[in-house]
């Protein structure tokens, strides 16, 4: 994670708290977790690659803020 990233990590954290970031870590992988199991029940449309691209990206955020806190 560069310097940019890590400052806005961390501002997140500061402005919404823990909790409230841990919530938002549980929400992403749900999500990422659902359209997983869309595309192996084969529910693919045009978008499907798109939106686990977008969801693995929400969720790298979220991990990254919840290595910072804990």
């Amino acid at each position: 994670m560069t310097d940019m990233e890590r400052k806005t990590f961390c501002a997140a954290l500061s402005r919404y708290g823990a909790q409230a970031q841990i919530t938002m870590a549980f929400e992403e992988m749900a999500e990422l977790q659902d359209v997983l199991c869309k595309f192996l029940r084969g529910r693919v449309d045009g978008d499907t690659l798109a939106n686990i691209a977008e969801e693995i990206a929400d969720v790298g955020i979220m991990l990254d803020q919840m290595a910072i806190q804990f």
